[in-house]
């Protein structure tokens, strides 16, 4: 019996600092997304070339599926959600927090400046095939991303199909 008590231990000591190197790691995908937007630099195409590198495949898609539904370039995709914006200025982020969410996921929150507006956004994270992309996203105006994107995308298939 105390053996299997010992195996759990050492288990748990191993799971650890494999938890904590995956938060880094997330840490470090959510840096790189924001480090565009610094002055003179230029972001990744969240919803252009790079949307396969920063979303889960099936965020992607739903992402991929709006765009071409949008009428008048207006839809649930009227800016970048990683930046909350159309246009930044003057753009830093002042703080990541990462925390494990289940074995293959951590939430997110990064706090920012943009043009003197402080802004949030929460993201839940996915590993895929090893690999942190962003499952979902909250901020001002969408508590849920996904869900409004899914919502989107029917009401304005039903509307194509009157």
């Amino acid at each position: 019996m105390y053996r299997f008590a010992i195996a759990g231990l050492l288990l748990l000591g191993l799971a650890a600092p494999a938890a904590a190197q995956d938060v880094k790691a997330a840490q470090t995908f959510l840096t790189g997304l924001y480090v565009g937007y610094a002055k003179g630099k230029k972001p990744l195409e969240v919803t252009g070339k790079d949307v396969d590198r920063i979303f889960t495949p099936e965020l992607a898609a739903l992402i991929k599926a709006d765009l071409p539904l949008q009428i008048d370039g207006v839809g649930v995709i009227d800016g970048d959600p990683i930046c909350d914006c159309q246009d930044w200025d003057k753009f830093s982020v002042t703080k990541i927090d990462v925390t494990p969410d289940g074995p293959k996921g951590a939430k997110a929150t990064v706090a920012f400046t943009n043009a003197g507006s402080a802004r949030t956004v929460r993201y839940q994270l996915a590993l895929v095939e090893g690999k942190w992309r962003i499952a979902n996203l909250s901020e001002e105006g969408f508590e849920d991303f996904r869900k409004a994107l899914a919502d989107d995308i029917v009401a304005r298939v039903k509307d194509i199909m009157k």
